[in-house]
Protein backbone atom coordinates (compact mmCIF):
# COMPACT_ATOMS: atom_id res chain seq x y z
CA UNK A 1 0.00 0.00 0.00
CA UNK A 2 1.33 3.42 -0.92
CA UNK A 3 1.43 6.03 1.83
CA UNK A 4 -0.62 8.61 -0.05
CA UNK A 5 -3.28 6.10 -1.18
CA UNK A 6 -4.04 5.14 2.42
CA UNK A 7 -5.09 8.72 3.22
CA UNK A 8 -8.51 10.24 2.58
CA UNK A 9 -8.52 12.63 -0.39
CA UNK A 10 -10.93 14.84 -2.30
CA UNK A 11 -11.26 15.27 -6.09
CA UNK A 12 -11.59 18.84 -7.39
CA UNK A 13 -13.09 19.01 -10.89
CA UNK A 14 -12.56 22.68 -11.71
CA UNK A 15 -11.15 25.39 -9.45
CA UNK A 16 -13.19 28.04 -11.29
CA UNK A 17 -16.27 26.65 -9.50
CA UNK A 18 -15.04 27.97 -6.13
CA UNK A 19 -14.30 31.34 -4.62
CA UNK A 20 -10.71 32.44 -5.12
CA UNK A 21 -10.37 29.93 -7.99
CA UNK A 22 -8.91 27.37 -5.61
CA UNK A 23 -10.14 24.28 -3.74
CA UNK A 24 -12.71 24.97 -0.98
CA UNK A 25 -10.21 24.71 1.85
CA UNK A 26 -12.76 25.78 4.50
CA UNK A 27 -15.04 22.83 3.76
CA UNK A 28 -12.13 20.45 3.32
CA UNK A 29 -10.51 21.26 6.66
CA UNK A 30 -13.83 21.26 8.55
CA UNK A 31 -15.02 17.91 7.19
CA UNK A 32 -15.73 15.41 9.98
CA UNK A 33 -13.75 12.62 8.29
CA UNK A 34 -10.25 14.05 8.08
CA UNK A 35 -9.21 14.84 4.50
CA UNK A 36 -5.45 14.76 3.96
CA UNK A 37 -5.06 15.15 0.20
CA UNK A 38 -6.49 17.23 -2.65
CA UNK A 39 -6.46 16.08 -6.30
CA UNK A 40 -6.80 18.84 -8.90
CA UNK A 41 -7.14 18.52 -12.68
CA UNK A 42 -3.64 18.39 -14.12
CA UNK A 43 -4.73 17.27 -17.60
CA UNK A 44 -2.79 19.34 -20.13
CA UNK A 45 -0.78 21.17 -17.48
CA UNK A 46 2.59 21.94 -19.05
CA UNK A 47 4.16 25.19 -20.35
CA UNK A 48 3.90 24.07 -23.97
CA UNK A 49 0.21 23.10 -23.77
CA UNK A 50 -3.15 24.43 -22.63
CA UNK A 51 -4.38 23.05 -19.28
CA UNK A 52 -8.02 22.10 -18.83
CA UNK A 53 -8.02 23.91 -15.49
CA UNK A 54 -6.00 27.09 -15.99
CA UNK A 55 -5.80 27.69 -12.25
CA UNK A 56 -3.76 24.51 -11.66
CA UNK A 57 -0.23 25.85 -11.42
CA UNK A 58 2.88 25.25 -9.38
CA UNK A 59 1.75 28.07 -7.08
CA UNK A 60 -1.58 26.30 -6.45
CA UNK A 61 0.21 23.06 -5.56
CA UNK A 62 2.24 24.96 -2.95
CA UNK A 63 -0.95 26.67 -1.75
CA UNK A 64 -2.51 23.26 -1.10
CA UNK A 65 0.57 22.13 0.81
CA UNK A 66 0.46 25.29 2.94
CA UNK A 67 -2.69 23.88 4.60
CA UNK A 68 -0.86 20.68 5.54
CA UNK A 69 -2.51 18.75 2.71
CA UNK A 70 -1.02 16.49 0.05
CA UNK A 71 -1.15 18.15 -3.38
CA UNK A 72 -2.16 15.62 -6.01
CA UNK A 73 -3.15 15.74 -9.69
CA UNK A 74 -5.55 13.67 -11.72
CA UNK A 75 -5.11 13.03 -15.43
CA UNK A 76 -7.54 11.92 -18.15
CA UNK A 77 -6.20 10.98 -21.63
CA UNK A 78 -8.23 12.81 -24.27
CA UNK A 79 -7.00 11.03 -27.41
CA UNK A 80 -6.65 7.40 -28.47
CA UNK A 81 -2.87 7.54 -28.93
CA UNK A 82 -1.47 5.89 -25.82
CA UNK A 83 2.17 6.97 -26.25
CA UNK A 84 1.20 10.63 -26.71
CA UNK A 85 -1.11 10.63 -23.71
CA UNK A 86 1.46 8.92 -21.49
CA UNK A 87 3.97 11.60 -22.48
CA UNK A 88 1.43 14.30 -21.55
CA UNK A 89 0.88 12.69 -18.15
CA UNK A 90 4.65 12.54 -17.57
CA UNK A 91 4.97 16.21 -18.60
CA UNK A 92 2.28 17.12 -16.10
CA UNK A 93 4.19 15.34 -13.33
CA UNK A 94 7.42 17.08 -14.31
CA UNK A 95 5.82 20.52 -14.41
CA UNK A 96 3.59 20.39 -11.29
CA UNK A 97 5.62 17.90 -9.20
CA UNK A 98 2.52 16.58 -7.36
CA UNK A 99 2.76 14.48 -4.23
CA UNK A 100 0.55 11.86 -5.87
CA UNK A 101 -1.05 11.15 -9.25
CA UNK A 102 -4.40 9.57 -10.09
CA UNK A 103 -5.02 8.27 -13.62
CA UNK A 104 -8.55 8.07 -15.00
CA UNK A 105 -8.18 5.96 -18.18
CA UNK A 106 -11.38 3.93 -17.88
CA UNK A 107 -12.84 5.12 -21.19
CA UNK A 108 -10.08 3.41 -23.22
CA UNK A 109 -9.73 -0.24 -24.19
CA UNK A 110 -7.27 -2.75 -22.78
CA UNK A 111 -4.66 -2.25 -25.51
CA UNK A 112 -4.59 1.48 -24.83
CA UNK A 113 -4.38 0.99 -21.06
CA UNK A 114 -1.50 -1.46 -21.33
CA UNK A 115 0.50 0.71 -23.74
CA UNK A 116 -0.22 3.83 -21.68
CA UNK A 117 0.90 2.27 -18.40
CA UNK A 118 4.07 0.81 -19.91
CA UNK A 119 5.12 4.13 -21.45
CA UNK A 120 4.16 6.17 -18.37
CA UNK A 121 6.19 3.90 -16.10
CA UNK A 122 9.14 4.10 -18.50
CA UNK A 123 9.04 7.90 -18.26
CA UNK A 124 8.20 8.06 -14.54
CA UNK A 125 9.44 4.83 -12.98
CA UNK A 126 9.29 5.93 -9.36
CA UNK A 127 6.39 8.38 -9.23
CA UNK A 128 3.60 7.48 -6.79
CA UNK A 129 0.60 6.85 -9.04
CA UNK A 130 -2.83 5.21 -8.76
CA UNK A 131 -5.78 4.53 -11.03
CA UNK A 132 -9.56 4.89 -10.79
CA UNK A 133 -12.30 3.27 -12.90
CA UNK A 134 -16.05 2.90 -13.11
CA UNK A 135 -17.99 0.26 -11.15
CA UNK A 136 -19.00 -3.19 -12.35
CA UNK A 137 -15.87 -3.66 -14.42
CA UNK A 138 -13.47 -6.60 -14.40
CA UNK A 139 -10.34 -7.90 -16.10
CA UNK A 140 -12.03 -7.78 -19.50
CA UNK A 141 -12.13 -3.97 -19.41
CA UNK A 142 -9.52 -3.05 -16.77
CA UNK A 143 -5.80 -3.82 -17.20
CA UNK A 144 -5.58 -5.14 -13.66
CA UNK A 145 -2.30 -7.04 -13.94
CA UNK A 146 -0.55 -4.13 -15.64
CA UNK A 147 -1.76 -1.76 -12.92
CA UNK A 148 -0.48 -4.04 -10.18
CA UNK A 149 2.84 -4.60 -11.97
CA UNK A 150 3.19 -0.81 -12.27
CA UNK A 151 2.63 -0.51 -8.48
CA UNK A 152 -0.68 1.33 -8.82
CA UNK A 153 -3.30 1.17 -6.10
CA UNK A 154 -6.87 0.71 -7.38
CA UNK A 155 -9.75 3.11 -6.71
CA UNK A 156 -12.98 1.45 -7.95
CA UNK A 157 -15.80 4.00 -8.01
CA UNK A 158 -18.88 3.43 -5.87
CA UNK A 159 -21.19 5.51 -8.02
CA UNK A 160 -22.61 5.15 -11.49
CA UNK A 161 -22.84 7.60 -14.40
CA UNK A 162 -25.65 9.63 -12.83
CA UNK A 163 -23.95 9.54 -9.41
CA UNK A 164 -26.29 6.82 -8.18
CA UNK A 165 -24.61 4.58 -5.57
CA UNK A 166 -23.02 1.40 -6.85
CA UNK A 167 -22.96 -1.80 -4.82
CA UNK A 168 -19.97 -1.62 -2.42
CA UNK A 169 -20.20 -5.33 -1.58
CA UNK A 170 -19.85 -6.22 -5.25
CA UNK A 171 -16.88 -3.91 -5.77
CA UNK A 172 -15.04 -5.06 -2.65
CA UNK A 173 -15.67 -8.73 -3.40
CA UNK A 174 -14.51 -8.31 -7.00
CA UNK A 175 -11.35 -6.29 -6.49
CA UNK A 176 -10.15 -7.45 -3.07
CA UNK A 177 -10.44 -11.01 -4.32
CA UNK A 178 -8.14 -10.16 -7.24
CA UNK A 179 -5.49 -7.90 -5.69
CA UNK A 180 -5.89 -8.04 -1.87
CA UNK A 181 -7.01 -5.51 0.74
CA UNK A 182 -3.91 -3.34 0.71
CA UNK A 183 -4.28 -2.31 -2.95
CA UNK A 184 -7.98 -1.35 -3.01
CA UNK A 185 -9.44 1.97 -1.85
CA UNK A 186 -12.99 3.16 -2.37
CA UNK A 187 -13.94 6.15 -4.50
CA UNK A 188 -17.40 7.49 -3.64
CA UNK A 189 -19.60 10.53 -4.02
CA UNK A 190 -18.87 12.99 -1.20
CA UNK A 191 -22.61 13.62 -0.76
CA UNK A 192 -23.05 9.88 -0.05
CA UNK A 193 -20.19 9.43 2.39
CA UNK A 194 -22.25 7.44 4.87
CA UNK A 195 -19.34 5.45 6.32
CA UNK A 196 -16.91 8.28 7.20
CA UNK A 197 -14.02 6.09 6.07
CA UNK A 198 -10.42 6.74 7.08
CA UNK A 199 -9.08 6.42 3.53
CA UNK A 200 -10.35 6.49 -0.02
CA UNK A 201 -11.26 9.23 -2.47
CA UNK A 202 -14.28 11.54 -2.26
CA UNK A 203 -15.80 12.66 -5.57
CA UNK A 204 -16.18 15.59 -5.85
CA UNK A 205 -15.42 18.75 -3.87
CA UNK A 206 -18.54 20.34 -5.39
CA UNK A 207 -20.73 17.88 -3.46
CA UNK A 208 -18.75 17.96 -0.22
CA UNK A 209 -21.11 18.90 2.66
CA UNK A 210 -20.17 22.06 4.54
CA UNK A 211 -19.52 21.09 8.18
CA UNK A 212 -18.26 24.50 9.31
CA UNK A 213 -21.53 25.52 10.99
CA UNK A 214 -21.63 22.27 12.97
CA UNK A 215 -17.95 22.64 13.89
CA UNK A 216 -18.54 26.20 15.12
CA UNK A 217 -21.43 25.08 17.36
CA UNK A 218 -19.35 22.20 18.72
CA UNK A 219 -16.41 24.47 19.55
CA UNK A 220 -18.75 26.94 21.23
CA UNK A 221 -19.87 24.20 23.62
CA UNK A 222 -16.55 22.45 24.16
CA UNK A 223 -13.88 25.15 23.93
CA UNK A 224 -14.93 27.24 26.98
CA UNK A 225 -14.87 24.20 29.28
CA UNK A 226 -11.50 23.05 27.96
CA UNK A 227 -10.10 26.54 28.37
CA UNK A 228 -11.34 26.68 31.98
CA UNK A 229 -9.84 23.27 32.76
CA UNK A 230 -6.47 24.30 31.30
CA UNK A 231 -6.42 27.56 33.26
CA UNK A 232 -7.40 25.78 36.46
CA UNK A 233 -4.60 23.25 36.01
CA UNK A 234 -2.03 26.02 35.60
CA UNK A 235 -3.27 28.14 38.54
CA UNK A 236 -1.81 27.74 42.02
CA UNK A 237 -4.18 26.53 44.70
CA UNK A 238 -5.51 29.16 47.17
CA UNK A 239 -4.88 28.37 50.84
CA UNK A 240 -7.69 29.18 53.32
CA UNK A 241 -7.05 32.00 55.76
CA UNK A 242 -8.82 34.16 58.40
CA UNK A 243 -12.45 33.29 59.00
CA UNK A 244 -12.18 30.27 56.71
CA UNK A 245 -9.78 28.60 59.13
CA UNK A 246 -12.08 29.30 62.12
CA UNK A 247 -15.10 27.87 60.30
CA UNK A 248 -13.17 24.77 59.35
CA UNK A 249 -11.94 24.30 62.96
CA UNK A 250 -15.47 24.62 64.30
Amino acid sequence: MSIHASKRSIWVTNNADFGGNEPPFGKILAYDSRIEGVYVNGTGAFPASTPEDRFVTQALMNRIRSFGLLAGCWFVPRSTIAMVEASKAANMVTWLNPDCVLLDIETHDLDFQRAFVAEYRRLKPGRATDVTFEPRQDGTSVAVQEYIDARFDLFPQLYEGRMRPADPKHELFTWVGRVGWGKVHLCLDAAQDWWALDDGLLFTAETLPDKRAFLTRTLARVAPKRTHDKLAAKSTSVEPCGDELEVEAA
